[in-house]
């Protein structure tokens, strides 16, 4: 049985003093059973302050509370090399759509972007002017589309895009046009 800190009384019987002579009395009625109540049990004490400790949290509610983890690879480091100016920025587009959860407010997408830039270079640099331009207080990053306009002005030239576009459609497909 656990020991208990509350001491709990236990009723005695008086036993009266023998006559002189050492005999007890003869018995009258025998004396009733004593019964001895089951000892009680105390709820622990609360803790200071008096409240009692929270209940713990249901399991699904702990895993609701977990932020989205992202997915996939972060693409390279952007550098000075213009010719990767196009393939970064579409990976860099697939990896945002891919963790949407992660990066569904806009702004962050944007300032996530500004850290694929080789420090450095003269992308880096850029991406550095255009996060010194964008550190007033508030922060305002402007819109995914924006940047993404700004980025095309910078480093994919029209003549670029033209070119890219002529090169699918220079592309091998057998018998087939391109855009089948």
């Amino acid at each position: 049985m656990p020991s208990s800190s509350a001491q709990v009384p236990v009723p005695t019987q008086q036993i009266p003093p023998l006559p002189p002579g050492g005999n007890p009395p003869p018995a009258q009625n025998p004396p009733a059973a004593v019964q001895v109540p089951a000892p009680i049990q105390q709820a622990p004490p609360p803790p200071p302050g008096g409240n009692p400790p929270p209940a713990p949290n249901p399991p699904a509610a702990n895993k609701a509370a977990a932020p989205p983890q992202a997915i996939g690879t972060t693409p390279d480091a952007f550098d000075e090399n213009l010719a990767k100016a196009e393939p970064f920025w579409n990976a860099l587009e697939n990896y945002y759509t891919l963790n949407n959860a992660v990066y569904a407010d806009k702004e962050q997408k944007v300032a996530a972007t500004l850290t694929h830039f080789k420090m450095g270079t003269s992308t880096g640099d850029w991406a550095s002017r255009l996060a010194t331009a964008l550190g007033a207080t508030p922060v305002m990053y402007g819109t995914w589309a924006d940047f993404k306009t700004k980025f095309r002005e910078q480093f994919i030239p029209p003549q670029t895009q033209i070119e890219s576009i002529q090169k699918i459609h220079n592309l091998p497909m057998g018998n087939r046009e391109f855009n089948e």
